[in-house]
């Protein structure tokens, strides 16, 4: 989990910093910022919502998120290529972090049924909202679909800590991926 976590940690500091260079940013600079279409920025509830606390409530609050573009420091965009980059790889699913946690937490046969939920939730949202998740769904099937080799010592239980950590993970990874409406 230290590897997700410092990740994730880092693209927040890296959004933020980017959101804060964007805001106070002088005109002549910022024409030159690339833009991207706020329905992307509302691919993540966390991102949306640091953007919206940053920058203020209207910069995402557009008529036609398609076609409306968004002037984002580098930095920023950077920071939220890292959060859902982390994000997808704690997907309780084959060989990604979170494959290795659903495995500590559940066992083998648990992980196995957590898998083919997040593998179907996963099909669904590429269906319904993002092609990335579409994408992210196949490349897991076929490259990530390995159980882990087994562990040295598979008997023993974690301790609450862990356990309490790794729904806390889950549940950040979850923040980053479901969309705002």
């Amino acid at each position: 989990l230290a590897g997700p976590l410092v990740g994730i940690f880092a693209s927040l500091v890296a959004l933020f910093v980017g959101l804060e260079l964007t805001a106070n940013m002088d005109a002549a600079s910022f024409s030159y910022l690339p833009a991207l279409p706020a329905a992307f920025l509302k691919g993540s509830s966390l991102v949306a919502g640091t953007i919206d606390t940053v920058m203020g409530d209207s910069m995402l609050q557009v008529d036609d998120p398609v076609n409306a573009f968004i002037k984002l420091h580098p930095l920023a965009i950077a920071g939220y290529a890292g959060l859902m980059v982390n994000a997808l790889n704690l997907t309780p699913f084959g060989r990604t972090d979170g494959g290795r946690v659903a495995l500590a937490l559940f066992g083998r046969s648990g992980t196995q049924l957590v898998s083919i939920i997040t593998l179907v939730l996963l099909l669904l949202a590429g269906f319904s909202s993002s092609d990335a998740f579409l994408l992210y769904f196949i490349f897991i099937s076929f490259f990530q679909g390995e159980l882990e080799i087994p562990l040295r010592n598979e008997v023993d239980e974690i301790d609450f800590t862990r356990v309490v950590l790794g729904i806390a993970t889950g549940v950040l990874g979850l923040l980053i991926l479901i969309p705002t409406a």
